[in-house]
């Protein structure tokens, strides 16, 4: 019986592998795997979720910046992973520097509360700079109360 159920197990296998070499199945996109993670996060299923944004914010593609972001949110609340500041300060990083606005502003107050990165007022300027030069509202209130950006 155990090997029947092994043999069984194997030809499943098989079957998928094959179908995956003769193009009946394709492994999910980076894309399918942000659009299934934002659906997770929605639904609040957290840890599987944050696998698959996991996945997503490693590879190349157009909406990177979006996992990448949403991944360091996760790592900043402990939304299906622990919680781990200086992860999501690496992760809103990724994000920021593909010119996403609201990683920006995000890693700006990473800087300017020392969450994760040391505490950097002119690192947190720069980012909030950034972001409010593409028009992001929270980062130019942000701008206002950092005491040192209304220096000069």
């Amino acid at each position: 019986m155990k090997k029947s159920k092994i043999l069984e197990y194997v030809s499943y296998i098989a079957c998928i592998v094959l179908g995956v070499v003769l193009g009946y199945f394709e492994p999910p996109t980076p894309l399918d795997n942000y659009t299934k993670a934002c659906d997770l996060f929605k639904s609040e299923n957290y840890l599987q979720a944050a696998e698959l944004l996991q996945k997503a914010a490693n590879e190349d593609f157009i909406f990177a910046h979006k996992a990448q972001k949403l991944l360091g949110i996760c790592y900043l609340y402990g939304l299906g992973v622990e919680k781990d500041l200086p992860e999501c300060a690496k992760w809103m990083r990724k994000a920021a520097e593909q010119g996403d606005a609201d990683a920006q502003c995000a890693l700006g107050l990473l800087y300017e509360k020392g969450l994760g990165v040391e505490k950097d007022p002119a690192e947190a300027a720069r980012w909030y700079w950034k972001s409010a030069e593409q028009g992001y509202q929270p980062a130019v209130d942000a701008l206002c109360h950092l005491p040192q950006s209304r220096a000069g």
